[in-house]
């Protein structure tokens, strides 16, 4: 085993050093955190304001959420071939409503065939409404390439039901509650 530090002393250092610095990052990010609500406090008309834009931005990327939903599911319905197994797989069939929460997170709204598919299938459906809307939340300018080389923080719900979410670490990858 290779000894960093050679002596107590020297050990003790390090430790209050290290100790220095945690509470030098913590009394940064509080600071932040009051000056923020300093300013939302001391500036509410402009608080106001921005709290008006997102919720416009919000409206917006739920409007081209629904838009594009509408239309994956009608070309499915023109397209349908019940002999391809894919087709069954399709997601616009489990996919009821797909809603943009803010901070890159959405919330899918499936419907009960969702509950008959296994794992696998249920990750496969996700995925696609992910991909559905990251590509609309690109196009109503919500968020910007960089951010959309992930797919969106995604909680899956039956009616008011969660039946999921996404890993924090993966948001491709998901927990499961049933």
């Amino acid at each position: 085993m290779i000894m960093f530090f050679y002596d107590q002393k020297t050990l003790n250092k390090v430790a209050k050093v290290a100790l220095w610095i945690f509470f030098i990052c913590v009394f940064i990010v509080g600071c932040s955190e009051v000056s923020d609500k300093m300013h939302k406090t001391l500036h509410p008309q402009q608080a106001k304001q921005e709290s008006i834009k997102a919720k416009k931005e919000k409206q917006k990327a739920n409007k081209t959420l629904r838009a594009d939903l509408d239309s994956d599911t009608q070309a499915s319905q023109t397209n349908d071939n019940q002999s391809d197994p894919a087709a069954a797989l399709n997601y616009t069939n489990y996919v009821n409503s797909v809603k943009y929460d803010g901070n890159y997170d959405i919330t899918v709204h499936v419907n009960n065939n969702f509950l008959a598919l296994n794992e696998q299938q249920r990750i496969s459906v996700i995925n696609n409404a992910q991909a559905m809307a990251k590509s609309s939340l690109l196009r109503s300018k919500t968020v910007d390439e960089s951010e959309a080389r992930e797919n969106p923080f995604t909680t899956i719900r039956l009616g008011q039901e969660p039946l999921g979410n996404s890993k924090i670490s993966d948001p491709s990858s998901f927990k499961w509650y049933k």
